[in-house]
């Protein structure tokens, strides 16, 4: 067992896929890459989001479960979770804001990620970890009691048209299954990276990190 807890934020292990370097500087130097807002996109999504409060999921979308959207934010922090390797264990700890929950019967809850358009095949991947990684912080918390999560998906909306009277176009329900196996091979695969020294090299043909090494190259 190391003696390093990490800290991991769901919105980081996007990363893993994009960049290791720029995720390796994220969650262990705790060094993020600057954020690049898109106005249109974040006004857009506000607006879904606000319409969302209190609807029934299962008349957004097909396939969607029944129960009522709750929309807010939905602080999380995870119990340390062991991760184990061949030759050692890691433990890491999963933080940050939730923003949709689907509240289904009794105590269980479904688990959302709401996009502007419909996320290609190469993009569900992210979302499985992001969504897998907040169901861990929803069914083992570090404070007080857990709840089941019985479903996880992807809420796509598909923009008709922008206009004064507000946004129109579709829902699409997108839904993932539950690997917990294969997240906790993720963690392992991940964790290890992040106990190097030093960050692995980055990808080709990342902007971020030609823009470092641009830098330090000038001495900007």
């Amino acid at each position: 067992m190391t003696d390093r807890t990490w800290v991991l934020a769901p919105n980081d292990l996007g990363l893993w896929d994009q960049c290791r370097r720029c995720f390796y500087l994220a969650a262990a130097a705790e060094f993020p890459r600057p954020s690049s807002p898109n106005r249109t996109a974040g006004l857009i999504g506000r607006r879904l989001l606000s319409g969302l409060q209190g609807a029934r999921a299962d008349k957004i979308a097909d396939g969607m479960p029944s129960g009522l959207v709750d929309v807010g934010r939905h602080a999380l922090r995870s119990a340390p979770l062991t991760v184990q390797v061949p030759d050692r264990a890691y433990r890491c700890v999963i933080r940050g804001d939730l923003d949709v929950v689907l509240r289904l019967e009794g105590e269980a809850c479904g688990l959302a990620e709401v996009v502007v358009g419909v996320p290609e095949p190469a993009a569900l991947p992210a979302h499985s970890r992001r969504l897998h990684a907040w169901a861990q912080a929803v069914e083992t918390p570090d404070a007080g009691p857990g709840r089941a999560v019985h479903a996880l998906g992807v809420l796509g909306f598909q923009a008709e048209n922008d206009g004064p009277a507000g946004v129109t176009g579709a829902w699409r329900w997108t839904p993932i299954a539950r690997d917990d196996a294969a997240f906790y091979g993720f963690l392992a695969e991940a964790l290890s990276v992040l106990a190097r020294p030093s960050p692995p090299g980055g990808a080709p043909l990342c902007p971020w990190c030609v823009y470092r090494d641009a830098s330090r190259r000038t001495g900007y």
